[in-house]
């Protein structure tokens, strides 16, 4: 009898918990509106109305001729007419031309060939007194059919008479002979 008495007991608690919960929910004041939520949103904010343009056209002058006897607004000064500086005593005649871009899109560049050598060490001893000497030297290695060879080269320049002019330089100076060959980049291995 004393547990039918404690589920009574724990029923009747239960039914009076739930009844202190929902009936004023029930029979409460339904006219009341419940309370605004504070807004966190600011105002809009005020744009100034722009007056509106007119669209024109960039003057584009890249194919242009200028003529140098005619007074115009547009002023190029001088050295901006050339790509270079002339060559010592060739005046005129003298100017550099642009590089000639290859297959790619990618400038041409020359190199000077200095040899190909069997023996590793001697040509990695030439790469560094090349280096030491402040020549923009490397090599490239070339497989034939008598094994594989070292090749040494200076450069590469954008313009082939750059190129000449080094290789005069190193005849006048070391007695070296080297061959002017297209340079050629490397490619990159996949990783």
């Amino acid at each position: 009898m004393k547990l039918q008495g404690r589920q009574v007991f724990v029923a009747a608690v239960i039914v009076l918990g739930l009844a202190w919960i929902f009936l004023p929910m029930l029979f409460g004041d339904r006219a009341a509106p419940p309370a605004p939520l504070p807004s966190r949103i600011p105002p809009p904010p005020v744009l100034p109305v722009l007056a509106e343009q007119n669209p024109s056209r960039p003057v584009i002058l890249a194919d242009a001729v200028v003529d140098e006897n005619v007074d115009s607004t547009l002023e190029i000064p001088a050295p901006a007419r050339r790509i270079e500086a002339p060559r010592d005593g060739q005046g005129e005649a003298g100017w550099r031309t642009l590089p000639v871009l290859d297959e790619s899109g990618l400038p041409q560049g020359w190199s000077l060939r200095l040899g190909e050598y069997s023996d590793r060490q001697e040509a990695q001893r030439l790469l560094e007194q090349l280096l030491g000497e402040g020549y923009r030297a490397y090599i490239r290695q070339r497989s034939t059919e008598a094994g594989e060879l070292d090749a040494l080269f200076i450069g590469p320049w954008l313009a082939r008479d750059l190129a000449e002019d080094e290789q005069q330089r190193l005849a006048e100076q070391f007695g070296i002979s080297a061959a002017i060959v297209r340079y050629q980049m490397q490619g990159f291995a996949a990783c």
